[in-house]
């Protein structure tokens, strides 16, 4: 789908977006934000010296470091050189008027990345939905995790935390979807670590 983004072209009401929604969409795969506390960026809250964002008081009303690969840092700096702000409390992703680009003009591209990537979308409510990018990081975590024999009894939190969870119990719902996805990996850790592993249906976070 990240090709379908990247062919993003300008268009006359919004000449920077083609710019925006490739770093943007980096960030959510190579991150997993919501797509609200990427758009919420302000230019002083994105370190590109460091390559670390800061997410401040999104949904558990508390601040949290992300640090970033060199990769979407990358793409960070490359889509800064382009774009000047006046403030350093202006958005880092600015819409034509130089506010916040808004999460629906978000929804409405992933839509159409969908399309030109030939990825069907299951109707409203259905899916895949743009927060499920969200749900893959977190998926991927852990199963680069499971293969690496890290102990996830320790790590659990750390990526709790890293996600902006209320509670270790909602990061650990993840696991169940691992193990829906990848069932061969999560046997080698539910000897150990099938406390972690919910029974509940997986909801998203």
């Amino acid at each position: 789908m990240l090709q379908a983004v990247d062919e993003t072209e300008p268009w006359e009401v919004a000449k920077n977006m083609h710019l925006a929604l490739p770093v943007i969409f980096r960030i959510l795969y190579g991150c997993g934000l919501r797509v609200s506390e990427v758009v919420h960026l302000k230019y002083k809250d994105v370190n590109l010296e460091d390559g670390i964002l800061t997410i401040r008081e999104a949904k558990t009303d508390k601040d949290r470091l992300i640090p970033l690969s060199d990769s979407v840092n990358q793409s960070c700096i490359d889509y800064a050189e382009k774009i000047w702000w006046e403030k350093d409390n202006e958005y880092f992703f600015l819409a034509p008027d130089r506010t916040m680009i808004s999460t629906m003009t978000v929804y409405q591209r992933y839509r159409r990345y969908l399309d030109a990537a030939g990825i069907s979308h299951g109707g409203k409510g259905k899916g895949p939905r743009l927060h499920d990018i969200r749900h893959t990081f977190a998926v991927h975590v852990l199963q680069k995790w499971i293969e690496n024999e890290v102990d996830l009894s320790a790590m659990l939190p750390i990526l709790s935390t890293y996600m902006g969870h209320t509670s270790v119990r909602a990061t650990a719902k993840y696991l169940r979807l691992t193990a829906e996805v990848y069932p061969d990996l999560i046997k080698r850790v539910e000897s150990s670590c099938a406390f972690v592993i919910p029974e509940v249906a997986y909801e998203g976070n």
